[in-house]
This record gives C-alpha cells, sequence and structure tokens, in this order.
C-alpha cells in the first residue's frame, strides 16, 4: 500500500496550479487545504501531482465538491464555477489498479460580491483648454469601466477620463463597472465645460407677432461681439443672415412657431433662446384665468373663448371629475378631490393653432354644513322685537331659509331673522335651514311666545316708570294729546305717545250707504269693537252692519247705514275693555 511521505511540497507550475502530493508504503490520512474560491466565480483549477508520479491508468475521485465543481478522473484536476459558498470538506480517491489511497480536504468558498456599481461623484467641471482630469471609481472589486461618448478633446484610459476639452456645453456620460459577476447599473457622469472667456447672451423680445404675405424683420441681440448667428426652426418664408443675425423674410403660414436662436464668438456659443412667432390672426383664449370649484360638489360650467373664430380648443389633463365639452365648449363635472392644477389650453382656428392658456383649476375641499349654535326661543310682549339666530360652518359657505312651522318666510335668508314688532300671529315654531353644495341641516325649534292683551301692549308700549302710572299709561290717559285714549291708540294700533294723523277711522258715502271705515290688528282678544251711529248725538244705535272687508295681521272693517237714515249721520267707535284700569 502507499503511503503519504510528505505533506506538501512546493507547488509546481505545470501551466496550472498544482497541488503536490507525495506517497510513501504506509497509508494514513492527510488534510489538504486547498485554495479558497468565490460563488458564481470560475475557479483556478488545481492538479493533484504524485511523487513519485501515479502509475498511469490512476483514477481520482472526490466527493463533498461544492456544486458547479468536480474532478477530472483521468487528470485529477479540480475545477469549475462553485454556485454556493460554504467551507467544504470531502476525501480526495486515488485507485492504482484497485490500491486505493484517500486524502481529506477543505475547501472554502466566499460569497460572490454582487455587481460593481460606480461610487465616484457624477458631476465634474472643466474649462475649453484647460487640463481635465476624472478618476472613475466603484464597489465590489472593479475589473475594468465601460465609458460612453465623451466631449471632444477627452479620452478614456485605465478607469481617468483626462485631457483638455475643446468645445464648451454640458455632456451626460454613461458609465458602469464590471467585475467578475457581471457588470452594475449604468450612471450619467455630467461633465460642464465652460468656455475659456465670456460667450455671447442674447437678450431682446422673446416672441414676434407678424401677418402673414407682409415682410418681418427681427434683429438678433447679444452681448460680448458674437461673431455669428444661428437660428433653427424658423417659419416658412423667413431664414437668418449668420453674419449680421437679422431674420427677414415673408411669412406665408400662419399658426405659432418657436425657433431656437443662438450667437457665437471666439470663446463658445451662447445658451439656446428661444423665439416664439404668432404669425396671423390665429385665436387666442380670453376665458376668465382660474375656474375655482369644492370637491364633491357640481361646478358652475366654465365657458371657454378665444378672439378670432375659433374653430376648436385643445384642453390638458383635467382634475378627475371633470370633463370638457367640445360641443358646448364647456368644462363641468364635479371635482372628486381638492388640490390646485394647473392646465394648458389653446384654440384652433382656420389660421392654425394659437398661444398656450394656462387655466388654474383651484379646488377647495367642501364640507357639509354643521350648526355650532343653535336658534333659542323667546317669549315676548305684544310690539316688542325679537331676533332669531344661528351660527354655522360649511364650505362652501352656506346659505340660510328660516321657516316659521314647515313653511318658509320670504326673504329671511341669512344667519338672523328678526321681527320688529311681535303680534299675536308671529306666535309659532321656527327653524331655519342651512344648506350648500354638499349638504343641508336642519336647527332646532325655536318657539315665539307673545304674551297678549293691553296690559303686554302696555309693556311694550311704555317705560317702566309709566307704565306704573296709569295717568300716563292707563287705558283713559291721552300722553300724546292727540285726542285718543290708551284704549283707542291700542284698539287702532297706533302710537300712543306720538300724535296719530294716519291710520283713522274714515266716514265716506256712497250711493247707497254712509260707511265708517277703520283698521285694527287681528290680535286683540281682550276688546270688543263696536260702530255705533247717530242723527243728533243724544241718540245712538249700532250700525246696521259690520263685515270685515280685509284679513291679515291687520284687518279692515267696515260698518254703513242707508242714506235714508238721515241728511247728516254721525259715527263713533265704542271700545269695550271689561279689565280697564
Amino acid at each position: 500500500m502507499i503511503s503519504l511521505s510528505a505533506r506538501f511540497g512546493a507547488l509546481r507550475l505545470l501551466g496550472l496550479a498544482l497541488l503536490c502530493v507525495g506517497f510513501a508504503t504506509a497509508a494514513r490520512a492527510v488534510d489538504l487545504v486547498l485554495a479558497a474560491g468565490q460563488a458564481g466565480v470560475a475557479y483556478t483549477p488545481y492538479t493533484i501531482v504524485t511523487d513519485p508520479p501515479a502509475a498511469n491508468g490512476t483514477v481520482y475521485s472526490a466527493t463533498g465538491l461544492p456544486s458547479g465543481m468536480s474532478i477530472n478522473a483521468s487528470t485529477g484536476t479540480i475545477s469549475g464555477t462553485p454556485l454556493v459558498d460554504g467551507v467544504f470538506t470531502g476525501t480526495i480517491s486515488l485507485d492504482d489498479a484497485g490500491t486505493i489511497n484517500n486524502f481529506t480536504y477543505s475547501l472554502t468558498i466566499d460569497a460572490a460580491l454582487g455587481v460593481s456599481q460606480v461610487s465616484s461623484e457624477l458631476t465634474a467641471l472643466g474649462a475649453v483648454g484647460q487640463d481635465f482630469s476624472y478618476l472613475i471609481t466603484a464597489t465590489n472589486s472593479p475589473q475594468s469601466y465601460n465609458v460612453g461618448t465623451l466631449p471632444a478633446g477627452l479620452t478614456y484610459s485605465a478607469g481617468a477620463i483626462s485631457g483638455q476639452p475643446t468645445t464648451a456645453g454640458t455632456y451626460n456620460v454613461s458609465l458602469s463597472a464590471n467585475n467578475a459577476t457581471g457588470t452594475g447599473p449604468s450612471v450619467t457622469l455630467v461633465i460642464t465645460v465652460e468656455p475659456s472667456g465670456p460667450v455671447p447672451t442674447i437678450s431682446g423680445q422673446s416672441s414676434v407677432t407678424a401677418d402673414l404675405n407682409i415682410a418681418l424683420n427681427y434683429q438678433i441681440t447679444a452681448s460680448n461681439s458674437p461673431t455669428s448667428y444661428g437660428a433653427s426652426g424658423l417659419p416658412v418664408g423667413l431664414s437668418v443672415d449668420t453674419s449680421t443675425g437679422a431674420i427677414t423674410g415673408t411669412p406665408t403660414v400662419g399658426g405659432i412657431f418657436t425657433a431656437t436662436l443662438t450667437a457665437s464668438n471666439g470663446n463658445g456659443a451662447s445658451a439656446a433662446f428661444p423665439l416664439t412667432f404668432v404669425l396671423g390672426p390665429v385665436a387666442v383664449v380670453n376665458s376668465a384665468t382660474t375656474l375655482t370649484g369644492y370637491s364633491s360638489i357640481a361646478i358652475t360650467p366654465y365657458q371657454l373663448t378665444a378672439t378670432n373664430s375659433p374653430t376648436a380648443f385643445n384642453v390638458g389633463t383635467l382634475p378627475a371629475g371633470l370633463s370638457y365639452n367640445s360641443t358646448t365648449k364647456q368644462i363641468t363635472g364635479t371635482p372628486a378631490a381638492a388640490g390646485t392644477t394647473s392646465v394648458t389650453i389653446y384654440a384652433n382656428n382656420a389660421i392654425g393653432r394659437g398661444p398656450d392658456f394656462t387655466l388654474s383649476v383651484q379646488i377647495t375641499a367642501s364640507a357639509t354644513p354643521q350648526i355650532t349654535a343653535q336658534p333659542v326661543g323667546a317669549t315676548k310682549n305684544y310690539g316688542e322685537s325679537v331676533t332669531f339666530s344661528v351660527t354655522a360652518t360649511g364650505t362652501p359657505t352656506p346659505t340660510y331659509q328660516w321657516k316659521k312651522g314647515a313653511s318658509d318666510i320670504p326673504l329671511a335668508t341669512s344667519a338672523s331673522y328678526t321681527i320688529p314688532s311681535v303680534t299675536l300671529n308671529d306666535a309659532a315654531d321656527y327653524t331655519v335651514v342651512v344648506t350648500n353644495g354638499a349638504g343641508s341641516v336642519t336647527s332646532d325649534v325655536a318657539t315665539l311666545t307673545v304674551n297678549s292683551g293691553y296690559a303686554a301692549w302696555r309693556a311694550a308700549k311704555f317705560t317702566g316708570g309709566e307704565v306704573a302710572d296709569d295717568a300716563i299709561s292707563g287705558t283713559a290717559a291721552d300722553p300724546d294729546g292727540d285726542g285718543l285714549t290708551n284704549l283707542l291708540e291700542y284698539a287702532l294700533d297706533l302710537a300712543p305717545k306720538a300724535v296719530s294723523s294716519s291710520g283713522l277711522p274714515a266716514v265716506a258715502k256712497t250711493a247707497t250707504d254712509w260707511t265708517f271705515t277703520y283698521s285694527r290688528p287681528a290680535d286683540r282678544p281682550d276688546i270688543s269693537y263696536t260702530v255705533q251711529y247717530s242723527t243728533n248725538l243724544s241718540t245712538w244705535s249700532s250700525a246696521g252692519t259690520h263685515t270685515r272687508t280685509a284679513t291679515g295681521a291687520t284687518e279692515t272693517w267696515q260698518a254703513s247705514v242707508p242714506l235714508g237714515t238721515g241728511s247728516a249721520v254721525f259715527f263713533r267707535l265704542k271700545i269695550d275693555y271689561p279689565a280697564a284700569p
């Protein structure tokens, strides 16, 4: 039996990395530590070499090798690309005509590195005619780099970009790195090459409006002594003189055109300058520049208009929920969400496309009305004032409608409702409905109680001290001296402390009757009215007829007697008040 006579001899390079194994006649196990590898990377082949050399026909085998690696049975070469990382142990066996020698081994496979990613700064600054240098760096052991097109005058070699750039400008250069795992992601290096001195700067008007078929002349104006000029994208019929910068010609096609102007001197070219040509009577949008609304509430239709006979409008992307109707030329709908959106619109007509118009669509979040302070009921004397109020929130600002019972009160559409002088007819339940586009809410009930009768009227018309003095506020008193007692002023709803010249009864003559007409409040439950007449002022009788001719809070009553009653007839209004003080 062959035995190992030497642990490890020096590696002998025979074009491959060699592992030397010596044999002796006594067999014993020896640990072999193979060179480490890396997952995903081809393993540097190892060949088993014995001393003395193994006999021809020796068969080599191994157990426990990583997936992706194997040993050549004839040559004893271990190779392949390990697919997994870890520490692997096993046995290498040599079979010489049935005589087998086994040796244990250990092999470490490191984890895959991953691709290499460029890590150097991605901006660089240079100048025309000046030395430029940029070093590329990357992660995970880069082996080489891929470099895109460089500015004129620069070259790449061995991880470095260098040279003297010849042309000013901004250049985007793609970079990526390679390693044993593969090629990493591409990134962009922005190289800015500044001119060696000041370049021209174009100034002046940025738009030209002109009619068709009429000669046009525009001069390019630039600083820093330009020596040449350029203009691309000029409308049909126009051209540029590259030595003077004059744009001349006769435009023949209408529409909106944007040309790009440049000016150059010995240091380089200017930045591009856009010049807009508006040729012919194109349609110019002249609608309102702002459209406002509220989320979840239909907007007021927005009408598009333009000058010079527009035939169509082109409307950019609208907020969700809004749409443009090409027939009505209106933007309508219900916005789905709040926010501000700029929408580009232009109009077309027979000449061509008009200029862009920016519409600001401003949508505010809506909120249903909420009442934060309810109206409160009240008890009032006849003739006093009462005000009901409500406080509410909501977006958009809510509107109000006050109700008496179930009926709307005409013109009562503010946050408060006032009755300047209450009557018995005003006694009721009051509510207010608060509404906006997001919904509505009805307030709690506010009940108005009206104290009736002479006592309530007296409290409303006189001060506290006057109420206590019957000579002023009693039924028989006449504080204003107009000949009408307070009871009569109460009965006719007149002002007791101001001389009454209107609202008084009237006597008239018709074809058949003498008539006595007067007005009185409908809410005088504590008194009674009687119209009497006389022909001699000593004998009085109740009028033959006494009827109501008009209804409402103030009623009209009329009494009459035939003309044949007498050549002269006197009327009087008698008020009975059982509780008169």
